[in-house]
């Protein structure tokens, strides 16, 4: 016969420093703004170290595949925006803009970013600016250094 223990059991996995975290959807799923027909939240994951990064991944229902993320990076009291991607079949429904909200909704301190083109260049910096202005960001330095004030400075 087994005997449960009345004492509080300490977690069997080991919490360090720098170990990534996966936080429960049903926690974070209020958080969010509806997603776009046929995707859900994937992940939310914070990893903590010098830089803490979250990100935000999409996946098609249907396909169960990865169409597109979002990662945001805090180093030295600052936040850059690390940009969106979606896969080039799943664009246009809306999914870079929900991402993007996203990242915009659960932060409250201005943001920075860098207008970078795609790897494969299906995505020009001229289309990124354009994107990204729709959201409040704006140009305010040397190689499209972009920023969304969310405080008056």
């Amino acid at each position: 016969m087994l005997r449960r223990k009345d004492k509080k059991e300490k977690s069997p996995i080991p919490r360090k420093k720098n170990q990534i975290q996966m936080i429960p959807i049903s926690v974070v799923l209020p958080l969010f703004l509806e997603l776009p027909e046929g995707y859900r939240l994937s992940a939310f994951i914070e990893k903590r170290g010098k830089t803490s990064n979250t990100r935000y991944d999409i996946n098609s229902i249907s396909s169960r595949e990865n169409v597109g993320y979002a990662v945001l990076k805090r180093a030295k009291d600052q936040l850059f925006f690390d940009g969106v991607f979606v896969l080039p079949n799943h664009r246009n429904k809306g999914i870079a803009s929900y991402l993007i909200n996203t990242v915009l909704l659960n932060n409250s301190e201005d943001i920075f970013l860098r207008a970078r083109p795609f790897k494969d260049k299906s995505v020009g910096r001229e289309e990124l600016i354009t994107l990204y202005e729709r959201f409040g960001f704006e140009i305010v330095g040397k190689n499209d250094l972009m920023i969304r004030r969310m405080r008056n400075s």
